[in-house]
């Protein structure tokens, strides 16, 4: 290894040599500036290049977080659309279980029970009916003419439960031999009554005909079931509302029917304030109260209990013309009277009420007539207007004395 020489100066200081000197000069920087740019330009398109994946990175990961915010939202939204569809559909699970309990209520009483209801009505009234004329029977047509037999005449005219023939019959005839006509007369008049009762609603006053009306609409335009089972809630929860309704209705039917009864006896000549007797002594009580609970009876079974038919009693219409196979003539039996004979011939009134059955067939909308399946379980029995006629021609009685047009013209209607 050649060592340095070093010569010392004038002053003592030593001085490299010249070829020393040129060995440890800097490098230029002209040469260092040249080269790092010449770098930096090799490097730049890869610096570009960088920072572009760098920023399209970036754009994704933006571009995925906001997936993920969408992603969770719609997850969240499906969550909360999830939780109500089970609360809907334990709703519905729980309205279809209501509904099938609705319409698929099968009847638990038959038709053979409800026309033992009308018959055993129908027989309480023949009987009642009967006693209550046999004992009268020397009675009546004591008074005839009289202002009270007008005014008894009036009220039974206003009531409208018997018709005008029948009302001037018993102030025409001499019921004393034979109370046939006056016994005719209450039996319509008792018969029209349980009627009424049968197909009142459990309300008063205007509102039954309003809910009679509504379900009418709702019979016509839905099926027998939905009509038959709203029916027969409305009847239950109307009588729940309304407490002592029944209790009501018996007193009313008991008062409506007594009165009418004294009418009739009034009109047929009995005097009843002559003889100051007590109501129960004129109408026996008992029989009428039992009259009254069995119209009751039969409403609450065939409202309440029956959903899949409608069961109704049969009340001709006065001066309806006579058909056979939808009534009974109970003249005929008395009388002796064929069919012949009361062809064409009009209803003068109903002694015995009658039980029909109608089932809806068809589905909502078809409310037509035809949709309906009729049964007349119980033909109802009536008096024709020709029954006067020959009570008349017994009695001698002359025509002008009643009034019969109005019951000879024959009507149609039901």
């Amino acid at each position: 290894m050649t060592s340095e020489t070093h010569r010392p100066s004038s002053n003592g200081v030593s001085v490299s040599s010249p070829e020393s000197q040129s060995r440890n000069s800097p490098v230029p920087m002209e040469g260092v500036l040249t080269e790092s740019r010449t770098i930096a330009e090799k490097l730049s398109p890869v610096e570009e290049q960088l920072r572009a994946q760098v920023k399209a990175i970036s754009e994704d990961r933006d571009a995925l977080n906001r997936r993920v915010s969408d992603l969770d939202r719609i997850v969240y939204r499906l969550e909360q659309e999830r939780k109500a569809t089970e609360i809907l559909l334990g709703t519905r699970a729980s309205e279809l279980r209501e509904a099938h309990a609705f319409l698929s209520k099968v009847d638990d009483v038959p038709d053979s029970d409800v026309a033992g209801i009308v018959q055993h009505l129908n027989a309480i009234i023949y009987q009642t009916a009967a006693s209550i004329a046999d004992n009268f029977q020397p009675r009546f047509s004591v008074n005839r003419g009289s202002d009270a037999v007008r005014h008894a005449q009036g009220l039974l005219a206003k009531s409208k439960v018997i018709a005008k023939e029948l009302i001037e019959s018993l102030d025409a005839f001499d019921h004393r031999e034979d109370p046939i006509v006056v016994q005719t007369a209450l039996q319509a008049t008792m018969v029209s009554d349980t009627k009424w009762l049968c197909t009142m609603w459990n309300v008063g006053d205007n509102a039954s005909d309003v809910l009679r009306d509504m379900y009418l609409h709702i019979r016509h335009n839905e099926p027998q079931t939905v009509s038959g089972r709203w029916r027969a809630l409305s009847h239950a929860h109307v009588k729940t509302l309304r407490s002592g309704q029944t209790e009501y209705q018996l007193r009313l039917g008991e008062k409506r029917l007594t009165k009418h009864i004294e009418n009739i006896l009034v009109a047929s000549g009995v005097d009843l304030a002559a003889s100051g007797e007590a109501k129960q002594q004129v109408v026996p009580s008992q029989a009428v109260h039992e009259i009254i609970a069995l119209a009751l009876r039969f409403q609450t079974v065939t409202s309440e209990h029956i959903v899949s038919r409608e069961l109704s009693t049969v009340l001709v219409k006065i001066g309806r013309v006579f058909d056979s196979a939808r009534m009974i003539n109970e003249w005929e039996d008395t009388k002796r009277a064929r069919n012949e004979r009361v062809l064409g011939q009009s209803v003068l009134c109903t002694t015995k009420l009658g039980l029909q059955r109608e089932v809806k067939n068809s589905g909502p909308g078809q409310g037509d007539q035809s949709a309906l399946d009729t049964a007349m379980l119980i033909k109802p029995a009536v008096v024709l207007a020709s029954m006067l006629d020959e009570v008349r021609r017994e009695q001698r009685v002359p025509p002008q004395a009643i009034d019969l047009g109005g019951t000879n013209r024959v009507s149609t209607t039901s």
